[in-house]
This record gives C-alpha cells, structure tokens and sequence, in this order.
C-alpha cells in the first residue's frame, strides 16, 4: 500500500519566509540554472507546489544546488530534499533489519525507528 507524500515544510517555510510565490520561485531557480550550466530546463510553480508536498522529494543535482543557492543555505536536508527509495529497496532493508532482529518485530522496529526495546 503507497503512503500519501509528506509535505515538505522546510522549503515551503523558506519560500513563505521570502515572500515569494511558487511561480517565483521556480522562475528565480530556472534563471540561476541557466547561469550556472546554460541548459534552459523546464520549471514552473506546478513543480516546486510538488516539492513543497513531497511528491517530489529529490530534484535534479542543478536544481538542488538552484535551490541552496536561492535560500542560501549549504545543505539538501536544509531545504527538506532527500533521495527516496525505491519499493525493492525498501523490501530488502526490511528483510535485513528482520534478520538482524532475529526475525521479532518489535526489535526490528525499535532499531528502524532508534527507540530500545522495552524490557
């Protein structure tokens, strides 16, 4: 079953801290590109709005460093940016952290989620 995207607050509250709107935004991020690589890419409002609710959660490398640059900040996880994994991966990380507890859940889960186990 697919999970619904996690908004991604970080960019959002960058953006709203600035005073710009999406279409702003991604018209600022296109011009930046443009002077950093001369590609001219497609981005508009539409793209950064699926940022901003984690249908997107990691841009290409020249929009990622479009976007540091913007909000002048040095690192992807400062504007909420993260590679996602794919279905596969996540299935093989559960199977390793299932044998790795020793095949008990709730091990398995104290580990993923960094919580000890209860006594």
């Amino acid at each position: 079953m697919d999970k619904s995207p996690i908004s991604n607050f970080k960019l959002r509250s960058k953006r709203l801290a600035a005073g710009i709107t999406e279409s702003q935004v991604a018209e600022e991020v296109a011009r930046l590109v443009a002077a950093q690589t001369g590609r001219e890419l497609a981005i508009d409002g539409n793209y950064v709005s699926k940022l901003e609710r984690g249908v997107i959660t990691w841009p290409n490398r020249a929009y990622r460093q479009a976007f540091r640059t913007l909000f002048g900040v040095a690192k992807d996880a400062d504007l909420g940016f993260y590679p996602s994994r794919t279905r596969r991966d996540a299935k093989q990380l559960e199977a390793m952290a299932l044998t790795q507890s020793g095949g008990d859940v709730m091990t398995m889960l104290s580990r993923i989620q960094g919580i000890p186990p209860a006594p």
